[in-house]
């Protein structure tokens, strides 16, 4: 409660010098009043879902043993009592334990009154990508009283996979250490937690306080350029290229690498994410902007030219890098200005698909911001 008072007051104080016209000139004080207005939304969302808990009546206990009716699910089309990853996160919000009688083992796990037991990780393996998480995961499972769940990776406790999945369906991820003995643990090696932090604290702390975390960090540059190129290997692996049609000499072609996937022409366009010092450049202008309040619209209608205030060219000025960095930016600009209406929205597209084929890994200032956050840890 007091944390939101200062919200509420810190809030009040930026926007009575906001008011004054200090946000239009100072881009500190803007930046101010924006973290201000965050900080009350959130503050008041907290406040909302208070009450609408009091008023559906908290309390009770969180199943883990529930049916799911996820996306593409077989009880989704043929059970109508299955539960819907909402309703089942508004049970987890409203509830205050897990079902069942906790069991006296290294990991934490309960059995109902069916018998059936669920498991939680011991483990949070949280990242960060690119960083040694498969190795060392390979490492631990080499000990005996380590089991390994069935997916390494579950994102469960990263967005958008959250809200099309159950906590039913995340512990049955761990159905194996289930059948161990009361030694043995379990983890979840999902290197995205590690940049969740507006949900996957809460939902650890609330279920499994005990748990322990692992972070793995790495040199920047060496984790950026990892980054880049796993990022690359999927896109290529993806629907995105294509293999050509079988020639009349397929011996031929075959020797001559004839069958090598091609890029989609959209795809063939967005030259810079197949070279990591135009990647690396274009990661440094996106994450300047969006420091300053800006983005460069990847994906939006009319490719990637961008019209920035005077506040934000101020900001991006005050940087460390700001001089190089509008200079990049500059340079995009200028590419896109001599693009036609037709070619801006094929641009507009390969942005879409390059963002999609690779996992999202090929959005500009992915490998770059990763790395900022390490620094930020460490």
């Amino acid at each position: 409660m007091q944390r939101e008072q200062a919200s509420r007051v810190s809030y009040r104080r930026v926007v009575d010098l906001a008011g004054r016209g200090a946000s239009r000139f100072d881009p500190v004080m803007a930046n101010k009043l924006d973290h201000a207005r965050l900080r009350a939304r959130r503050a008041r969302n907290r406040r909302r879902s208070r009450k609408r808990a009091a008023a559906a009546g908290s309390g009770g206990c969180y199943s883990l043993q529930k049916e799911s009716c996820e996306p593409g699910s077989q009880a989704a089309s043929a059970n109508s009592s299955c539960v819907h990853p909402a309703a089942d996160h508004l049970d987890a919000m409203r509830a205050t334990t897990v079902c069942g009688q906790r069991l006296p083992r290294a990991n934490p796990c309960w059995v109902e009154e069916s018998g059936n037991v669920s498991c939680l990780p011991a483990v949070y393996l949280l990242g960060e990508m690119r960083c040694g998480t498969t190795s060392l995961y390979a490492r631990l499972l080499s000990h005996p009283d380590v089991e390994a769940p069935l997916n390494k990776e579950p994102r469960y406790l990263t967005l958008p996979n959250y809200r099309y999945h159950t906590g039913s369906s995340y512990a049955a991820n761990f159905a194996p250490v289930a059948r161990q003995d009361a030694r043995a643990i379990t983890l979840d090696a999902s290197p995205t937690v590690f940049n969740a932090p507006l949900l996957a604290p809460l939902w650890v702390k609330k279920w499994v306080p005990e748990a322990k975390h692992l972070v793995l960090l790495r040199d920047p540059i060496q984790r950026t350029y990892s980054h880049w190129r796993a990022g690359v290997d999927w896109l290529k692996d993806s629907s995105c290229f294509v293999a050509p049609a079988m020639p009349a000499n397929a011996s031929l072609a075959r020797a001559t690498g004839f069958f090598k996937p091609q890029p989609l022409p959209e795809i063939r366009m967005m030259r810079e994410v197949f070279s990591f010092d135009a990647q690396a450049r274009l990661g440094l202008v996106e994450v300047a902007l969006r420091e300053c309040g800006a983005s460069l619209g990847w994906g939006q209608y009319g490719g990637d030219e961008v019209t920035l205030s005077n506040e934000t060219k101020a900001c991006i000025l005050s940087t460390s890098l700001g001089e190089d960095v509008a200079a990049l930016f500059r340079t995009r600009q200028a590419l896109a200005g001599r693009r036609t209406d037709a070619e801006r929205d094929a641009y507009a597209e390969g942005m879409r698909r390059v963002s999609a084929c690779s996992q999202y890994m090929l959005v500009p200032g992915a490998g770059v911001w990763r790395a900022d956050c390490m620094l930020i840890a460490c």
